[in-house]
């Protein structure tokens, strides 16, 4: 089953491989692991299982949970309980999101906001965007980061290695058939 985003031309997939028995996730190092991945494979090599909002496989191969992406702060939406973040790697554009606690709000330690343009590299878990942020934001993925970590690109060169980096990487562990993949 493909779902397409009415915003964009985004599209992933709802039904995993039967190649993969979720009871043995664990045991699939990239499962644990930060993935680095680039948008376009976050929109288009990742699907999601129906029943679960963070179970997810790539390229219907590789079980995983958490990813890291590098690219430029494109959107910016700032609530009460959080900040979305839209990036664009030039692959395409992917949602993430800053949950801000009740905590952080009243001792006043809202977390650095990163403004339109900033190089940014996040680390997060990956998550289906539910059918009712759909409809109340523009959403340009289907699946979006909750973001555990976000720092400003230290050289303009990160975004470059970060996607060479993607290259090697889906070259050797994560496509489908890879000599070194598991």
């Amino acid at each position: 089953t493909t779902t397409t985003s009415t915003t964009s031309t985004t599209s992933t997939t709802s039904t995993t491989s039967s190649s993969i028995d979720a009871t043995q996730w664990g045991l699939n190092p990239l499962y644990w692991s930060y993935v680095h991945l680039t948008c376009y494979q976050i929109n288009h090599a990742i699907s999601t299982l129906p029943d679960k909002d963070h179970a997810h496989v790539l390229n219907n191969t590789h079980p995983l949970t958490k990813a890291t992406i590098v690219g430029t702060v494109v959107r910016v939406v700032e609530q009460l309980s959080f900040t979305k973040y839209t990036i664009d790697d030039g692959t395409g554009m992917v949602d993430c999101v800053q949950w801000i606690t009740k905590q952080q709000q009243q001792n006043l330690l809202l977390p650095k906001l990163f403004p339109h343009g900033a190089v940014v590299k996040i680390r997060g878990k990956l998550k289906r965007v539910s059918p009712s942020a759909l409809k109340r934001y523009v959403c340009f993925s289907l699946i979006e980061i909750s973001i555990q970590s976000m720092l400003e690109a230290e050289s303009v060169h990160d975004a470059i290695y970060h996607r060479l980096k993607c290259i090697q990487m889906h070259e050797e562990f994560y496509k489908e058939g890879a000599k070194s993949g598991t």
